[in-house]
């Protein structure tokens, strides 16, 4: 019934606390599921466990090709769902009884393709979000219900349709890492398809907002979030999202003292649509 795809680097599975809190509550889940662990680090080999299918790219997949290979096993296994999982997100037992509601009556939903869990970082509600119809500007939804139309959420805990994401080509490799949730549930309005936010709380972490994001990962951030606006949103979508970028450099000056990331922000703000 559902394929579960764990993407991992530089760690085991027993490192990672999604994979810890998965094997405490998994039992909770009431359908047939398979767990694929997929690792993306080559100096790093995860074999086979009779818990998981262990896959150990041959590069770096991050994340896009990774999900397409479950997409693959969970569509030839005729797995109806798809669960994403970042390795340090902690899967709770009150998640998996919302997941088990869900899946009871997901078939008298025919047009939800998605269900996410409202994530928490500290008090702050971070995923889903509802984006502006016209300017770049979300806005956290933390009541639970069957939203249309505008809905974004993080790929952590998306529960996808096999179907659905098949439909679309699976995962786009235009974004292999970042805005790639952004791209799947943008596609899923396009098609005018709904999205179930359950009435259950995750704690995420998320280090655009602590500021750990590397340098590195900044770069690739910054350009997939100005690809994604340009290509798929509209002008003020995208005129919005270079003054936002603007407060967000000005924040990133006054705070930090990185002045690698305060030169990488001016880039990315004077770089062309």
């Amino acid at each position: 019934m559902i394929e579960i795809v764990l993407v991992l680097y530089g760690i085991a599975p027993e490192q990672s606390r999604a994979f810890v809190s998965l094997r405490r509550h998994i039992a909770r889940l009431g359908v047939d599921y398979e767990l694929v662990v997929y690792n993306n680090d080559t100096s790093l080999h995860i074999p086979d466990s009779t818990e998981y299918v262990a896959v150990n790219a041959e590069g770096n997949d991050m994340l896009a090709r990774a999900y397409n290979y479950a997409l693959q096993r969970a569509a030839r296994e005729d797995r109806k769902w798809l669960l994403l999982l970042d390795h340090d997100t902690e899967v709770t037992a009150d998640y998996f009884e919302a997941l088990n509601g869900f899946v009871s009556k997901a078939a008298t939903l025919p047009d939800v393709v998605a269900a996410v869990p409202i994530l928490k970082y500290g008090n702050r509600t971070i995923s889903p979000e509802r984006i502006n119809p016209i300017v770049w500007y979300t806005r956290p939804i933390a009541k639970a219900g069957i939203y249309r139309k505008g809905i974004t959420a993080f790929n952590s805990l998306s529960l996808l349709s096999v179907e659905f994401v098949s439909a679309i080509g699976g995962f786009s490799l235009d974004y292999p890492l970042d805005m790639l949730d952004h791209w799947v549930y943008r596609r899923i309005a396009q098609a005018d398809k709904s999205v179930e936010v359950l009435g259950v709380e995750i704690a995420h972490s998320l280090s655009l907002l602590d500021d750990s994001m590397s340098a590195h990962r900044l770069v690739g951030f910054l350009d997939a979030e100005r690809r994604f606006v340009a290509s798929e949103l509209t002008t003020l979508h995208y005129i919005s999202y270079k003054i936002r970028l603007a407060l967000r450099l000005l924040k990133q000056y006054v705070r930090s003292a990185d002045s690698r990331k305060t030169t990488i922000m001016i880039k990315a703000l004077f770089s062309k649509r």
